[in-house]
């Protein structure tokens, strides 16, 4: 995973995003990409104990295996914690 990026941040809104990766290291430039699924979980406590939890996002070739989604119903000037969970499939016979 290349890391969550946070954006469009608004009073009650917040667009999440990450692309699911094989590794952190670059090959050609660019950083090899995998299928696979995720969710993110928001909480407005470092232990999670109260948290949403998106639906699980496929991560797929056509969208350059970013998973992104629009949070709602945020609550204005208040700290979030963001945490993912993710599936990775990869075929390691294919070349």
């Amino acid at each position: 995973m290349q890391g969550e990026i946070v954006g469009e941040v608004t009073q009650t809104s917040a667009i999440l995003q990450t692309r699911l990766t094989l590794s952190n290291s670059r090959i050609d430039r660019d950083v090899p990409s995998c299928s696979g699924i995720a969710c993110f979980e928001l909480s407005t406590t470092s232990d999670f104990k109260s948290s949403v939890r998106t639906e699980w996002i496929s991560a797929l070739p056509e969208n350059d295996f970013i998973v992104k989604i629009k949070m709602t119903n945020l609550t204005a000037v208040t700290r979030y914690y963001l945490s993912l969970a993710l599936w990775l499939k990869h075929n390691f016979n294919s070349s």
